[in-house]
């Protein structure tokens, strides 16, 4: 998975919190290791790709989501915002291991 991330000025403290749930679960927490940079102006801060092994052990259909927040309360973070028109695309490749 990759994601362009953005956070806008106000807090040097501002990070992206991510992380990926199976269903209603968590099951990678990155924390707020995205998009730091220890400034308070607004930085487009580039790319960031994750790779997770899953072993949920169920033969039934299973939905995985991305989830991200801003690390500081009331600071704004972006995912895919890309220039003039965000166009920046993020995607995820699911791959089922057989025994």
């Amino acid at each position: 998975m990759e994601y362009l991330f953005q956070k806008t000025a106000g807090n040097s403290q501002t990070s992206v919190k991510l992380q990926i749930v199976r269903g209603a679960t968590t099951i990678m927490d990155m924390g707020a290791q995205s998009a730091y940079t220890n400034a308070s102006d607004t930085n487009d801060v580039g790319y960031s790709a994750i790779c997770f092994l899953d072993s949920p052990s169920t033969t039934s259909s299973t939905t995985y989501a991305i989830q991200f927040a801003s690390s500081v309360s009331g600071q704004t973070v972006y995912v895919n915002n890309y220039g003039p028109t965000d166009t920046a695309v993020s995607s995820i490749v699911v791959m089922e291991i057989g025994a």
